[in-house]
């Protein structure tokens, strides 16, 4: 009962510093943009909102890419000041090479299917914005920034590759999945609440709000994934080939 109770302490830290943390690197957006300036971190824009004139700090590419990028390593980083390097590395344990064809399968497979559901679902919010005339002024900004990313030469393409398919589903998996979701479970909460709640958190804080319903898909599958498998690894494959998949539509779609 120690034991459990010391792993829930160790998941609820990690889940409510590494929050905070992002709502810190969020919040920092604007000064970034006024101290360290344009071009590189964004520039200040006016945008009409509502019918009124309304003040944007807009980071450029090159600035949301260097903050995703600290924002995930410094993730990882709290992981393992929390759980101390040895526990942090047994997360991540070696499995027999026929049970990893397994899981690298079942990841690639449930990607897959998670994209198809994602394509079905712009579709048709595309056909339901364009039948009843309606938009919404908040749009994909998330997909744009690492479109325009993308651009700006191997550099950025390769900063971006590890930042979005590599370092975001390891950072990600560690908070929502292990943290959160795990936390739950050892509270003795079913799976089905631990993992609606977990996906739900998960999807609001991707500030996509047209998008929260394909993210909470995306959540509850990654977290039946963790669930089925107990290995961390699995949700982990899983993220990594969804977020490929993204960056491949991206360049070549």
């Amino acid at each position: 009962m120690d034991v459990e109770r010391l792993a829930s302490q160790r998941m609820l830290r990690i889940f409510l510093f590494s929050i905070l943390f992002i709502i810190l690197i969020s919040s920092i957006d604007p000064i970034a943009v006024l101290i360290l300036g344009k071009p590189f971190f964004g520039d200040i824009e006016y945008r009409i909102i509502g019918g009124e004139l309304v003040r944007v700090y807009s980071l450029s590419p090159t600035g949301f890419i260097t903050l995703l990028l600290i924002q995930n390593v410094g993730i990882i980083l709290i992981a393992l000041k929390v759980l101390g390097i040895n526990q942090f590395i047994s997360l991540f344990p070696r499995e027999r090479a026929d049970v990893f064809k397994r899981i690298f399968i079942f990841s690639l497979f449930f990607a897959l299917i998670a994209h198809l559901i994602s394509i079905t679902y712009s579709m048709l919010v595309s056909l339901l914005q364009e039948y009843t005339g309606f938009e919404l002024y908040y749009t994909k900004i998330l997909g744009k920034q690492i479109y325009l990313a993308l651009k700006l030469g191997p550099l950025f393409w390769f900063l971006t590759f590890i930042s979005v398919a590599i370092l975001a589903p390891v950072a990600e998996e560690l908070i929502f999945r292990w943290s959160l979701f795990g936390f739950l479970r050892l509270r003795g909460k079913t799976f089905n609440y631990a993992a609606m709640l977990s996906a739900l958190i998960f999807s609001m804080f991707h500030f996509d709000l047209l998008y929260v319903p394909i993210v909470f898909i995306l959540g509850f599958i990654l977290a039946y994934l963790y669930e089925k498998f107990g290995n961390i690894v699995v949700p982990i494959l899983c993220h990594c080939f969804v977020n490929t998949i993204s960056l491949l539509i991206l360049i070549f779609i």
